[in-house]
């Protein structure tokens, strides 16, 4: 993705031990910065304006990101974070911030089912609320981080340096190259009033028409649509419930998106550009209670989603452990097993993407080491908690001195056979906010539940097999 993208982008992107690298000159000498460097160092830039201008020392911080962020950029952006001290910061969605935003003006008038469309520069997010009072609480969440407006861009510039190409027989040069994006992309926005227009780059006129302009981006209508579909699914709602949809973002004045939100929602409305950063700012005064004279009310809860979550062992099927739900939550599982020797099991930790295509990516990976049992059963608690930018384990066994002892999701801990292991997520904090008294080892407590449902290991198999019996079953195996 990231090689087709940057061929038409100003700055060079090299390879850097696998990861990719922006290259730029400084004080005549080439250099190269990691993406996550370079957020560390605006966010640090921002922390120190931020301090200046309030004369506070750690300021309250509201980041917003995309509703389709994955679970693993949403702890790329919280480690950048607090790397650059903003120790007092917190994560929310675009789509959440925009939302909170027209709460604080149109109060009552919002109230009920909500639809925010958010088509951005590089990401799209669909994302259903319920809003209340006292409550806003996010009901369904599609997207993808991976396309937006800068895509739509892209095709009038890949028409454009070929048709150049033609004429030429050779490549633009890197200053032409950035003259002829920012062309392009006047060009589209032309295009929302006009049935045609002209590109001009030097002795060069291409003629750019709406028709022309769909046709190259048919596909990402189509899963454009679909998205929003899937979005009113998951949230069990129809057209006519839909009490008010918003839209935000340049792209969706592009008269084709514009005319299929039109078509799956109610009637929309478009929303100032600065909507998401005064949502951020209101929901930050909340925070830190600086809007007690203010007609906003503090007690407002959000609720947002959690990734969905499933845990699969060696290459087995993948089973669900962590259902999408509201954060933060856990999940207890007991595992039964009998080990003649020392053995150990790996846990593959999923994430279910928002995308077109739903599939499950791998995040990371939990090593169990299970002692030699010294009687014919022996039990391990595990402890799943799940929030928007962490993932922590926490196991106990009877056969352990420490009650709670810590597990870490390993960076470069798996199976040579897995192609690619820099995606496995670093050691977390420890578990340090959740302790449950046992009746007996053989229970697990389910802390979402009204009534504290309680799994019972039924039975177990010798040798290497994990199973755990009751309304939610699950196991493993070990190998």
């Amino acid at each position: 993705y990231v090689r087709e993208l940057c061929r038409n982008w100003p700055f060079t992107v090299v390879d850097i031990d696998g990861w990719p690298h922006m290259e730029f000159m400084y004080k005549k000498k080439k250099c190269h910065i990691s993406p996550e460097r370079l957020l560390y160092e605006i966010l640090r830039y921002f922390r120190q304006y931020a301090i200046k201008v309030s004369g506070e020392e750690d300021p309250c911080f509201v980041i917003t990101v995309p509703g389709s962020c994955t679970y693993n950029q949403r702890r790329v952006m919280k480690r950048a974070a607090n790397s650059a001290g903003l120790k007092s910061s917190v994560l929310i969605n675009d789509t959440s911030a925009l939302v909170i935003s027209r709460w604080a003006v149109l109060k009552r008038g919002i109230y009920g089912p909500v639809v925010v469309v958010d088509v951005g520069g590089g990401s799209v997010s669909i994302t259903s609320f319920m809003v209340s009072e006292k409550e806003i609480r996010v009901m369904s969440n599609v997207g993808d981080c991976h396309w937006g407006g800068d895509d739509m861009d892209n095709t009038i510039i890949s028409y454009c340096l070929e048709q150049i190409r033609v004429v030429r027989g050779e490549n633009v040069s890197p200053f032409d190259a950035e003259n002829l994006r920012r062309r392009c992309i006047a060009a589209k926005v032309a295009l929302s009033t006009h049935v045609s227009t002209v590109v001009c780059l030097r002795e060069h006129r291409i003629e750019i028409t709406r028709a022309m302009f769909e046709s190259w981006n048919t596909e990402r209508f189509n899963q454009f649509s679909r998205l929003i579909k899937r979005c009113l699914q998951r949230a069990n709602l129809k057209r006519f419930q839909i009490s008010r949809v918003f839209k935000h973002g340049g792209s969706c004045l592009i008269p084709r998106l514009s005319q299929i939100i039109d078509e799956e929602l109610a009637p929309t409305t478009n929303v100032l550009s600065d909507s998401i950063s005064r949502g951020a700012a209101v929901y930050a005064g909340m925070r830190v209670g600086i809007d007690e004279n203010t007609e906003w009310k503090k007690e407002l809860e959000l609720n947002e989603l959690t990734p969905v979550i499933s845990v699969g062992v060696h290459e087995t099927r993948v089973r669900k452990m962590i259902e999408r739900a509201y954060v933060p939550q856990s999940r207890f599982r007991v595992f039964s097993f009998t080990a003649p020797e020392t053995c150990e099991a790996r846990l593959n930790v999923y994430e279910l993407d928002n995308k077109f295509v739903r599939r499950q990516n791998l995040i990371g990976g939990i090593s169990l080491i299970f002692p030699q049992s010294t009687i014919r059963k022996s039990l391990s608690l595990v402890i799943f908690t799940i929030r928007m930018e962490s993932f922590l384990a926490t196991i106990y066994s009877e056969t352990l001195d420490n009650r709670y002892s810590r597990l870490d999701l390993l960076q470069h801990y798996g199976d040579e056979r897995l192609p690619d292991q820099r995606n496995w997520l670093r050691a977390l904090t420890p578990l340090d906010d959740i302790r449950v008294s046992l009746d007996t080892p053989a229970q697990t407590v389910d802390l979402d539940s009204e009534g504290n449902e309680v799994n019972t290991v039924r039975g177990h198999f010798y040798k290497r097999t994990l199973t755990v019996e009751g309304s939610r079953q699950c196991g493993c195996t070990l190998y």
